[in-house]
């Protein structure tokens, strides 16, 4: 999941542990890396997932060792994940037999339209937005080409949107955290808005080439997903890599640092002579700290006050 590490990228540029500039080759690293789903789904790998789940679940009780414990849950959360993408690769299968459904989707047919390729690539966009998973949608996708209810042109524009669509978590995620944080999920999609339009402008020629990849190998319709998002995140990296810097410069100039403004009034409760040490610590905890945040805005302002 992109979106989760992006979650996290954005915590952790928000106190200082990673910054703006570095969290770039981050997240092109999490672009990348949120291939693997595809390939997973496209190999067949999710088949296993019960087995996996199941064989994690019953060794946590039979081990004794804490740390293959640990392991045992890992491999029945992983089993669980894997079983999740299979289930949603299965439910769309059925529309392949479902004539409705069939000429719907065949209304859009981003192959001979590029008004349907435009409508796709939105679709994919509000749809991995609200599922908050570009994988997931990357695997529906899979399954819909696999059994043709979809051409492959199709699916790729929906795969196109859901590079865009999976930047709401980073979003999400940056309310309530510092300016480090904010500018680490602007430049998530800064990033990915760059990799939608590249995407959009090479689209028919980078299908075509996946097309020919296909049938040269002779490999299943499903695995064109897989390779055609593979060839997406290596077009955003050469982009975005040799540039990080200036989006980095970019990020900073358009989201600012501001100093909170503290209204909260400082009320220090009455301590009597009942009171245990303990009492008074915990009275006294809040006002401190309050006192502290006072005090650094008035260095902040009389810092701005100096350098102007």
């Amino acid at each position: 999941s992109s979106g989760a590490t992006t979650a996290i990228l954005v915590s952790m540029a928000s106190v200082g542990l990673v910054s703006v500039e570095n969290s770039v080759s981050y997240l092109i690293g999490a672009n990348i890396g949120s291939i693997t789903t595809a390939w997973i789904v496209a190999v067949k790998v999710t088949s296993f997932g019960v087995f996996m789940f199941t064989g994690g679940f019953l060794l946590k009780f039979v081990l004794k060792n804490e740390k293959l414990k640990k392991i045992s849950l890992f491999i029945a959360g992983l089993g669980l994940i894997f079983f999740g993408l299979q289930m949603m690769m299965d439910s769309v299968s059925f529309l392949k037999e479902h004539q409705k459904a069939f000429v719907f989707f065949s209304g859009f047919d981003a192959s001979s339209s590029f008004v349907s390729m435009l409508t796709l690539v939105v679709a994919g966009v509000v749809f991995t937005a609200v599922i908050h998973s570009s994988g997931a949608t990357a695997a529906m996708m899979i399954g819909l080409v696999s059994t043709g209810a979809v051409s492959l042109h199709s699916g790729a524009a929906v795969v196109l949107g859901s590079t865009l669509g999976t930047t709401a978590t980073a979003y999400f995620a940056s309310f309530g955290t510092s300016a480090e944080g904010k500018r680490t999920a602007f430049l998530q999609i800064f990033i990915n808005v760059i990799e939608l339009l590249a995407g959009f402008i090479l689209f028919y020629p980078t299908v075509g080439l996946v097309m020919k990849a296909i049938s040269a190998y002779s490999l299943n319709t499903g695995f064109a997903i897989a390779l055609y998002l593979r060839l997406l995140k290596i077009m955003l990296a050469l982009i975005v890599f040799p540039l990080r810097k200036a989006f980095a410069w970019i990020a900073e100039r358009f989201i600012r640092k501001r100093f909170r403004l503290i209204i909260e009034p400082i009320n220090i409760s009455p301590v009597t002579a009942d009171d245990t040490p303990e009492k008074i610590k915990e009275k006294f905890e809040p006002v401190i700290d309050l006192c502290v945040k006072y005090t650094t805005d008035m260095l902040g302002y009389s810092y701005i006050g100096i350098k102007k």
